[in-house]
């Protein structure tokens, strides 16, 4: 925006184009956008009443109008009424003969936050580069009519106020100063007024409760009700796992004029948290428009999670409260819905002008009817723009989600927990639900198409619940009037619902498509878990979509600001048995798909040697890079060490990554093992009854301690329905923290009449889900339902079981057994040879006299290094002699290998020998007992891997052909030469052959090549000398080769001569030049003229045919001009017929 603002000063009206809006914050300008919602007054000071000239002031503002003293002699200026250019305009003009009073009037300005007002008044602050410029500041400060206010001791710093009439402002005052070049920084004072700078937060009671808008790691109640016999009464997630709602609020609470929509069971229009932001909604059902009544609870819950009021002192807070609410009901009285209900209630929002619906119902047979009515409010809603509809995934916990959430045009929305986890039934409490996920070929009758999950948001949580008794909540009174543990994808949809109300609020003019644009680009990637799969909206996964949603991140996208991080693309290291450095590799873009700070990515790991305890954090950078693919290397250790990493990075914004998401919390960090891998076997076994709508524990089996590298389950049960039942694996750590304790086996999969589940290995390294396999479910490999991943790392110490949930009245099955394999290491430590990078493993000697090197070798092992053993191998191990050598290495310690390199020493027998690798001449071998590397190779190498002595190379030119003529006087491993040459004008080198060499040689071999008919030009020519292992090196020919370009003018007699019919002239252009050649007979008259233009330096031959001509004497003439030279010559032929 862009308005004039006026400065007075003697009533003289500064023009706008003067007044600057930025400055400079350590040599970077910094931009400031102009408020034109108020304006700032600064007044002369000079002893009025306050009160008298506050009260002139107000007297010139329009009604309404606020003006409120902010500092010192500064006011700010509130336009309540109407605000823009000329509304300030018309504001400064009233000011006009108020010099005595005001020194200027100036803009109020913003960065990024609107919520931030900013005011730039008389006063800036200055810090000199050196104390003995002082003297300069006061000269400075009389030509500027400024005074020193503050000093601040010891620091050369000061706070600089204008004199009384002085209309300059602390924006131009800090751009002059800091032109002189006297001080480090030169800056306005800024003001904040009214609190801006607090962050906000709402004053609604359960706003603390409400973790998925700003999540502290705060109390969570999933069963208020009380103890199920499964769920702990209480637990506590993991800081920052929310929707980062309350930074996003920092910019837009919502706009009022945005409708947003609730499709359920109706809202309860009394309630005091919901009335406010009530519009008259519509009821499918009955085909009323109307505020429909709610007579289940189930749609008063969801819309306070859309947009209950906030701030009003009062409950929850709703995520876009600065919007209003239409309830569109799909149920009858009888909580009944239909497709005809649906169908209406799409319709009616489409011409409404909803721009977001909210859907937490789903999983009905696909009708045409239903999904028509949806695609068409989804593409041409909202006035055209489209309108943003999103869905709940569904609560079976199974993969793929229920109709009609991944219909195409719509937002599927799973669930995630206060952990940042998937919500799986048996993790993070509510054991009975899980979010479903992944994705399924689908068809809307015209194509197939991937119906995916989009994107994943939190659950259980509190909201607005029907008042009193009529909800969920039952408590009489106000105590029922909000729910504190809503839950299921219901909760979840209405939560990025709110979400999208946000990012539509910033601007509403937005389509449907911008919005779910930002809305999942904006996305986190939470859990450790890879998304390895590449979307229209970036990197996807199949538990979590695009992500658990981010508000703050959408609603600054939606801005055109980008603080979203870069995406880190990452799968665990596996454990292992390998001593060597552990490769990490990650994809790393930016924000579509492009590239990052190269500088940036890190790896940042500890470890834990023989169960020691954990080290501190270490970093390693990347190593390579391959496109967008970094490569790191954790160096490599000896058996039984764990370790625990995570990667991050940042863009060219400065925004930073962090893969797992939470690091470097250490809840949830990658980890692997290294040692001798083992695996152990424990069974349950039955039977067990399943019973009927209820939930029943198996028997249990007993794991020792140890650190769990991998799991895998096989299960047998017999069900006649198993898509009534959900099966979790409970491990010991429930007793800890429920949330990483227990993973979902199977839930819900199928349908139809089964026979149940007999011995299907589960495994997170399967390729398929139980969607994948056929009915009935016999062996094969099959995903859980949710990633075993979290177990890694933690103890399998404890009593494991299964909890089975039946959900369905009327059939029940039989557990008969659960093998459950848990892999370990041995408890064998070993030692571990520190060959971490190539250059641990080179010596270099100097190769012209005798040297020795010190030679350390590092053991980051857990046991002792024996050295059993050494040898030198090669072609010239003699030249190597081992002066001294370790017979052992403790573990953490280093031993000293001193070697020595004799370059006189007696050379091996002559011959075309291939044993080199790259430029070593020898290797040192060392015999050890690392498990991975029992022989250790030391390359010893010289600085001069290419032993050959080159006495000439030269060259000669024949018109179009060259000769190159080289000599060596002493070769040795030589394989042969290269011949390349290229145009001076240009950089391309191009092989012309290759030379055999003659290998090993102590005599003078010449060689010679010929270089024939080659374009006329100018080049260079050069040896490229090879060994028999590929190392190579360069020789240049010192002159360039003129080829084609004679040395001086010249015109040759024709050939034949005489002749008949036919001759040619062969003449010669040392220079580019414009020649001119005719034909003459004896007596002068000119004949022909066969060339006449401009030809570059060269030779030429042309041929005259003389058909026409009769027989006689006959002369032809040249005429040439180049190169400031000109040339001229005639010579006789003889045409005989």
């Amino acid at each position: 925006m862009k308005s004039i603002f006026i400065a007075l000063f003697s009533l003289m009206f500064i023009s706008a184009a003067l007044p600057q809006d930025y400055y400079y914050y350590f040599g970077k300008k910094i931009e400031l956008n102009r408020r034109e919602d108020k304006a700032v007054i600064v007044t002369n000071e000079l002893g009025q009443n306050k009160a008298s000239m506050e009260n002139e002031i107000k007297s010139v503002l329009d009604a309404g109008d606020e003006l409120k003293n902010s500092y010192n002699n500064t006011y700010e200026v509130i336009f309540k009424n109407n605000f823009g250019a000329q509304k300030v305009q018309n504001f400064v003009n009233r000011f006009a003969g108020r010099e005595n009073l005001i020194k200027f009037i100036a803009p109020a300005y913003y960065t990024d936050n609107l919520k931030i007002t900013i005011i730039c008044a008389d006063e800036f602050m200055v810090k000199l580069k050196s104390e003995n410029d002082r003297n300069k500041l006061d000269l400075l400060n009389i030509q500027n009519g400024v005074q020193i206010v503050e000093s601040f001791p010891g620091s050369r710093m000061f706070n600089m106020k204008t004199f009384n009439g002085n209309s300059k402002t602390s924006l131009e005052l800090s751009d002059i100063y800091l032109a002189t070049g006297l001080f480090e920084y030169a800056e306005p004072n800024f003001i904040y007024p009214d609190y801006c700078l607090l962050n906000f937060t709402p004053n609604d009671p359960l706003y603390t409760s409400q973790w998925h808008l700003n999540n502290t790691s705060q109390t969570v109640t999933p069963n208020p009700g009380g103890y199920n016999g499964v769920d702990s009464a209480t637990y506590k997630g993991i800081t920052g796992s929310d929707m980062k709602v309350n930074l996003a609020w920092n910019f837009t609470t919502g706009d009022a004029s945005l409708e947003l929509g609730v499709v359920d069971t109706g809202i309860d229009s009394t309630h005091p948290d919901l009335r406010l932001n009530l519009l008259a909604g519509y009821d499918g059902a009955y085909n009323v428009n109307t505020v429909p009544r709610d007579s289940n609870g189930h749609g008063t819950c969801t819309g306070g999670l859309v947009a209950a009021s906030g701030n009003n002192a009062l409950g929850v807070t709703g995520i876009a409260y600065g919007c209003k609410l239409r309830s569109y009901r799909i149920f009858n009285g009888a909580g009944s819905a239909a497709n005809s209900y649906i169908t209406r209630v799409f319709q009616r929002a489409k011409t409404n002008g909803a721009a977001v619906l909210s859907n937490s119902w789903g999983g009905g047979s696909p009708a045409s009817s239903v999904s028509n009515a949806i695609d068409s409010c989804a593409l041409y809603g909202n006035s055209g723009k489209g309108c943003v509809i999103l869905f709940s995934s569904g609560n079976e916990g199974r993969n793929p989600p229920s109709y009609p959430s991944y219909l195409r045009n719509v937002v599927c929305v799973g669930a995630s927990t206060a952990s940042d986890q998937k919500k799986a039934p048996g993790n993070a409490q509510q054991f009975w639900w899980g979010g479903n996920y992944g994705s399924a070929i689908q068809s809307d009758g015209s194509s197939s198409y991937f119906g995916d999950i989009d994107c994943v948001a939190p659950t259980i949580t509190v909201t607005t619940d029907i008042q009193g008794t009529g909800g969920d909540n039952t408590a009489a009174g106000t105590a029922g009037d909000y729910y504190y543990a809503f839950n299921g994808t219901s909760c979840s949809c209405p939560n990025a619902a709110g979400v999208a109300g946000l990012i539509y609020s910033v601007n509403t003019s937005q389509t449907a498509a911008q919005v779910k644009d930002a809305l999942l680009r904006g996305c986190d990637k939470i859990d450790n878990i890879s998304y390895d799969s590449a979307k229209a909206y970036g990197q996807w996964n199949e538990y979590f979509g695009y992500g658990r949603v981010n508000a703050y991140n959408s609603v600054r996208l939606a801005a055109g600001v980008d603080v979203i991080p870069p995406t880190i693309k990452h799968a665990n290291i596996e454990s292992s048995n390998s001593t060597y450095p552990s490769a990490v590799t990650a994809a790393i873009t930016d924000l579509g798909g492009g590239s990052v700070d190269n500088t940036s990515p890190k790896v940042i790991y500890r470890t834990n040697k023989n169960n020691a305890g954990w080290s501190a954090f270490d970093t390693v950078s990347y190593s390579s890079l391959a496109g967008s693919v970094f490569a790191f290397k954790i160096p490599g250790y000896g058996w039984e060490t764990q370790v625990q990493y995570y990667l991050t990075a940042k863009d060219n914004s400065g925004n930073t990554a962090y893969f797992p998401i939470h690091a470097p919390d250490t809840t949830n960090l990658c980890y692997y093992a290294i040692g001798n891998i083992q695996s152990v076997t424990q069974k349950i076994t039955g039977p067990t009854s399943i019973p009927t709508s209820s939930y029943v524990y198996t028997g249990t089996t007993t794991f020792a301690s140890f650190k769990i590298l991998k799991t895998k389950v096989r299960l047998s049960l017999r069900h006649t329905r198993v898509s009534d039942i959900n099966v979790a694996l409970v491990s010991p750590l429930t007793s800890m923290n429920a949330t990483f304790g227990m993973k979902c086996l199977f839930s819900e999969n199928s349908s139809g009449t089964t026979t149940g589940i007999s011995n299907p290995t589960i495994t997170d390294s399967a390729s398929s889900f139980w969607n994948g396999l056929t009915q009935p479910y016999t062996s094969g490999l099959v995903k859980p339902d949710y990633s075993f991943a979290g177990f890694n790392g933690t103890s399998s110490a404890g009593a494991w079981k299964l909890l089975i949930y039946d959900g369905v009245t009327g059939t029940g099955g039989t557990f008969d057994s659960c093998s459950i394999t848990l892999y370990k290491t041995s408890g064998t430590t070993s030692p571990s040879a520190g060959f971490n990078t190539a250059s641990d493993s080179i010596c270099t000697f100097n190769g012209t006299q005798t040297d020795t090197i010190n030679y350390y070798l590092k053991n980051r092992g857990t046991a002792s290094l024996t050295i059993s053993g050494t040898t030198f191998s090669g072609t010239y191990a003699s030249k190597f002699s081992l002066i001294s050598s370790p017979a052992s290495i403790a573990a953490g310690d280093s031993g000293l290998f001193k070697i020595r390199c004799n370059p006189l020493a007696p050379k091996p027998v002559k011959g075309n020998e291939q044993q080199f690798d790259n430029s070593e001449n020898a290797t040192l071998d060392i015999t050890t007992n690392d498990p991975s590397k029992p022989t250790l190779k030391v390359s010893l190498q010289t600085p001069d891997p290419l032993p050959v002595e080159l006495a000439n190379f030269t060259s000669s030119v024949d018109r179009n052909n060259v000769k190159l003529n080289w000599t060596t006087t002493f070769e040795q491993n030589n394989s042969g030469f290269d011949i390349e040459r290229k145009l001076v004008s240009t950089n391309e080198w191009v092989k012309v052959t290759n030379i055999s060499g003659a290998g090993n040689s102590n005599t003078q071999i010449n060689y010679s090549y010929s270089d024939n008919f080659i374009s006329t030009g100018k080049y260079n020519y050069r040896l490229k000398q090879i060994d028999f292992n590929g190392n190579y090196k360069y020789y240049e020919l010192a002159n360039e080769v003129n080829v084609g370009i004679p040395t001086q003018f010249s015109l040759s007699q024709n050939y034949p001569n005489p002749f008949n019919p036919s001759t040619k002239i062969n003449y010669d252009l040392p220079f580019d030049s414009k020649v001119s050649i005719k034909i003459f007979d004896l007596t002068g008259r000119e004949i022909s003229s066969v060339v006449n233009q401009v030809q570059p330096a060269g030779y030429y031959s042309l041929n005259f045919n003389a058909s026409n001509l009769a027989s006689g004497i006959y002369f032809y003439s040249i005429i040439a001009e180049g190169g400031n030279k000109s040339f001229v010559k005639s010579m006789k032929m003889v045409l005989v017929k």
